[in-house]
């Protein structure tokens, strides 16, 4: 690791060219094996001068829903599912990278590749150093798991100062980029129980959000006021304005706890539930896995958690209690080696 910054500081710059699963497209145009695709984008990339190339592992039953709908453009891609279309990309495994860290090796370049589940981190082991905050697994010497290691961005950091508010005046609910189980609509059927019309609601919908037609019908027959936003760029504000949170268990729960924003979480599938800072320990009201919570259940507990002042300032403690500002700090010391 110490290389890529000697080299950085020697030349001024660092190029890392994304090859994710490219090499696919390059295999059909040219009648080639997908290994001898994925060499020819490294030889390739080594040819232009960049210092690293990287991949992405995954297998798709293990990154998305079998359900989860298209955010992509139809006309472009026909695909209907998520889950589909990462599947016709996921063949490779620990076999094929373990071949491609050699022939990157012998054209002394270097090699990254992107672990979306345990199985890949484990095989990518033979990575100078494996950094994942949203794991706690930490089996081997050079993987660094836990929240410890969670890079908050400068956006988050400069929205620190959010004071406790006694009365909830602002609910913010977001799901990340897809929200594959379409939580977001179950959530919006469950606000409308709760009675607590005084109440500004906002949601926001990723990029990859499916059809939001429906969920806009649905908020315009609403007697609440419910802000539906897609695809923000400041997201910091809207959570430090919000006074509860409604959101999954992905990255998304770590800067709702740095803007000490006291948070119901619904998990979208399994894997968001080994996510296990979304804890009560940690400042969130984990209600489990989405598709096995019923509407009556989120109402309750929000209409609960907007009436429990004392409870939403344990919460709120809680969260305030951690310190996100070293997580690059430690990152940083890992890959320079100090």
């Amino acid at each position: 690791m110490i290389r890529y910054f000697e080299e950085l500081e020697e030349q001024g710059y660092y190029l890392i060219a994304e090859i994710g699963v490219n090499y696919y497209d390059i295999a059909d145009k040219k009648g080639i094996s997908l290994l001898e695709a994925a060499k020819l984008m490294v030889k390739e990339a080594k040819q232009c001068g960049i210092n690293a190339v990287k991949f992405q592992s995954y297998k798709a039953e293990k990154l998305a829903s079998k359900h989860s709908p298209a955010y992509w453009d139809l006309n472009e891609e026909s695909t209907q599912s998520q889950y589909e279309l990462f599947k016709k990309y996921d063949i490779f495994g620990e076999s094929e990278y373990g071949i491609l860290k050699e022939y990157c090796d012998n054209l002394d370049i270097a090699f990254m590749s992107t672990p979306f589940d345990f199985e890949a981190v484990d095989y990518l082991l033979y990575a100078d150093a494996v950094i994942n905050a949203l794991y706690e697994k930490q089996e081997n010497p050079n993987t660094y798991c836990g929240e410890k290691y969670y890079c908050v961005r400068d956006e988050f950091i400069l929205f620190n100062d959010k004071r406790f508010s006694e009365n909830v005046k602002n609910v913010l609910i977001v799901f990340g980029g897809t929200d594959p189980e379409n939580l977001t609509m179950k959530v919006i059927n469950a606000i409308e129980k709760t009675g607590h019309k005084e109440i500004q609601y906002t949601c926001i919908l990723g990029l990859g959000y499916g059809d939001e037609s429906p969920i806009l019908e649905k908020v315009k027959d609403m007697d609440y006021s419910v802000k539906i936003l897609r695809n923000v760029n400041n997201i910091a504000e809207y959570m430090y304005q919000a006074d509860i949170a409604i959101s999954s268990q992905g990255r998304t729960m770590y800067e709702l706890a740095c803007m000490k924003v006291p948070t119901i979480i619904i998990a979208q599938n399994e894997r968001e539930q080994t996510h296990y800072f979304g804890d009560i320990a940690n400042g969130f009201i984990n209600l489990g896995l989405g598709t096995e919570i019923d509407e009556p259940t989120i109402t309750e507990t929000l209409k609960w958690l907007i009436k429990s002042e004392v409870i939403r300032k344990n919460l709120y403690r809680r969260m305030k209690d951690k310190d996100f500002t070293m997580g690059i700090k430690r990152v940083k010391r890992i890959v320079l080696g100090d």
